[in-house]
């Protein structure tokens, strides 16, 4: 198993797609394990931004010009496409603190990770136990663009999330 271990605490594990996988009843059983729990404060970035991922088969950016510009970094959701990966993270979401709420748990956004870089990664530092250093990447964001010039059919995706509990996500 110890080669197992290492992989995981060396690069970290993020997964979503298979909650039936064994490495989770491995995890949950390791009681000193530390979770950092990364989430995403608007569902419909993160949909959008794996729907890119998925179609350009490009899951991290170091420059932007490895995008394939014949690849145009637009995207389109049914209203039921949409609900249904809403739904879908929230579970997991759910399942991950469900899974996880006796252990060492430190909940964490995308956002504060991107805009306040060094506060998060002291806190991360300090939850670990480590000696907090100066961080940086050299990972770039594939879409610069607002969610209603990347989304094709915005304004009616939009319109059909009125009065839902998904209306939040649709910030322009």
């Amino acid at each position: 198993m110890r080669g197992l271990e290492q992989t995981f605490w060396t690069t970290g594990l993020k997964t979503t797609d298979d909650p039936t996988s064994k490495i989770w009843d491995f995890l949950r059983a390791q009681d000193d394990l530390y979770i950092i729990h990364l989430t995403r404060e608007n569902i419909l970035e993160t949909i959008t931004s794996r729907k890119i991922a998925d179609y350009t088969d490009i899951w991290s950016l170091q420059s932007p010009k490895k995008q394939n510009p014949e690849k145009p970094l637009q995207v389109r959701f049914t209203k039921e496409e949409a609900e249904e990966k809403f739904i879908q993270t929230r579970e997991w979401e759910k399942k991950g603190e469900e899974w996880f709420n006796h252990h060492n748990v430190l909940h964490i956004t995308y956002e504060d990770l991107t805009q306040y870089r060094s506060e998060t990664f002291g806190k991360v530092a300090d939850f670990l136990g480590v000696a907090r250093q100066d961080v940086s990447t050299s990972l770039k964001k594939q879409r610069k663009k607002a969610l209603s010039d990347t989304i094709e059919g915005y304004k009616e995706l939009k319109q059909s999330f009125i009065n839902t509990e998904w209306e939040e996500f649709f910030v322009d």
